[in-house]
């Protein structure tokens, strides 16, 4: 149904613009577990979210997203620069 259930490829070159909906930054509301989703906030609505290192990352915390699986966002934790940037 209009490609909301595709996944998202993360290594897309920067002018393929329609795959940035899913990228930005979220914030934790449910602990993020190793193998297992927790819940961020992103853009307005809550998700499931699915980290890509082995850390666990508590509620509270800013993620960057970098895409989705189906319905779960794959987050990771941002670089120090990515927030002086911004």
């Amino acid at each position: 149904m209009f490609g909301l259930f595709r996944k998202t490829n993360r290594c897309l070159d920067k002018k393929d613009k329609k795959f940035d909906l899913w990228k930005g930054y979220a914030i934790v509301t449910e602990a993020i577990q190793p193998n297992c989703r927790g819940c961020v906030q992103f853009r307005g609505s809550w998700w499931f979210a699915r980290s890509l290192t082995e850390i666990t990352v508590s509620p509270g915390v800013w993620v960057n997203v970098i895409g989705r699986d189906e319905l779960t966002l794959l987050v990771e934790l941002p670089k120090a620069i990515d927030f002086q940037q911004n």
